[in-house]
């Protein structure tokens, strides 16, 4: 049993808040089918790095669309687009990793990869001694309670084909290990938009990407935070 505190990942490099009925409807899966509780209850769930209230928060979720989708789309909020995060920004992010023992959860919604290059990049500038790694199928994170032989298909299948699923791009997850412990997971496979309850035009039919292996895989990695990070109650 536990609870755990879900916080978005406020940023200017992309339209952040992207599907916002995903993590809500993550919320009330894990209350019908765990006994693991939640909620979003700071600042309406989503910080800054920089706002010292996101050191409490065992998980943090960053997602967001390649720039030209977002810019086209008149996605972005407050302000025009970065290019990377601020000095100040990566100081706190060191810090909320390495001393709170906290993880980030990084869901790539870019279609080319445009803004996951960014993300990359940055976690190699914050992070220049741990590499991004591929996690392989018999990762911890794939087992820790429900038993999932790969990572589950999400969004990604979609993407460009609307509602003709084609074979995922990305067999693996890749993340960050420091001192034998899971602290990002870097995604590729669009799992947010999975996990919405909203139905919009412009994209693939909500019963057609709506996806439990995606909500297993999720109640995996709350669990994973729960049972080793360093600012969680248990």
């Amino acid at each position: 049993r536990g609870h755990i505190r879900l916080i978005r990942l406020k940023h200017s490099l992309s339209d952040w808040w992207q599907d916002p009925t995903a993590i809500p409807s993550l919320i009330k899966w894990l209350e019908d089918h765990t006994p693991i509780r939640a909620d979003m209850d700071f600042a309406g769930g989503a910080l800054r790095l920089t706002d010292p209230q996101i050191l409490d928060a065992p998980l943090i979720i960053m997602t967001g669309h390649d720039k030209d989708i977002t810019v086209s789309r008149q996605l972005a909020k407050d302000g025009p687009l970065q290019t990377g995060f601020t000095p100040e920004e990566r100081v706190a992010f060191r810090k909320y990793i390495l001393e709170k023992g906290g993880m980030l959860f990084f869901d790539d919604c870019g279609f080319n990869g445009l803004f996951a290059h960014i993300v990359a990049d940055e976690l190699r500038e914050i992070f220049p001694e741990y590499p991004l790694e591929i996690l392989p199928h018999d990762h911890e994170i794939y087992s820790i309670h429900y038993h999932l032989p790969k990572p589950p298909n999400g969004g990604d299948v979609f993407w460009g084909n609307e509602n003709n699923a084609q074979p995922t791009q990305f067999r693996f997850q890749k993340g960050i290990i420091i001192d034998n412990r899971l602290a990002v997971v870097y995604n590729r496979k669009d799992y947010l938009c999975a996990m919405e309850t909203a139905e919009i035009e412009s994209r693939t039919m909500l019963r057609l990407r709506r996806s439990t292996d995606v909500y297993r895989f999720m109640s995996n990695l709350l669990i994973y935070a729960l049972k080793y990070g360093g600012n969680t109650d248990r």
